[in-house]
């Protein structure tokens, strides 16, 4: 180990700049191994932000597909709002299935009504074509 020097205005001897030139490029050392370490953790960020891109892609696309299902949705239930608006109930159902028997009896009762008259007709006519024959006859007998 070279010796101290006792005051800092002596001049440097060869020890004392070997010393220095040793401590300056174990200093060199450590920067150069401080200098990869660097561009290695450079390497891994840009690797890292690589894949935040990719995921912030990722993210948007879900975001997307997100924002058509919501539009889906509300066109799903305005949809199902107007056939619920719409829609026949047990109830209306009910309601025309009523109306479409009572109507049918109606029909009945007419069809039977048409039956008798028409019966009734032609016992009517009959007679009728027999009133006329008889008329005729006193019409053309002599009194």
């Amino acid at each position: 180990m070279p010796k101290k020097k006792e005051s800092a205005q002596e001049p440097a001897t060869k020890a004392d700049v070997l010393a220095v030139d040793q401590k300056v490029q174990a200093l060199d050392q450590k920067v150069q191994t401080i200098d990869q370490k660097v561009q290695t953790l450079d390497q891994k960020v840009q690797a890292v932000d690589q894949k935040v891109q990719v995921l912030d892609q990722k993210v948007q696309a879900v975001d997307q597909k997100v924002n058509n299902i919501a539009i889906k949705v509300v066109m799903i239930e305005s949809d199902l709002k107007e056939v619920k608006e719409n829609m026949l109930t047990r109830a209306d159902k009910d309601e025309i299935m009523n109306s479409i028997d009572g109507l049918a009896g109606e029909v009945r009762a007419m069809g039977r009504s048409v039956l008798i008259r028409g019966n009734w007709k032609e016992e009517h006519d009959g007679k009728l074509d027999n009133h006329e024959k008889r008329i005729q006859k006193l019409e053309t007998s002599p009194i």
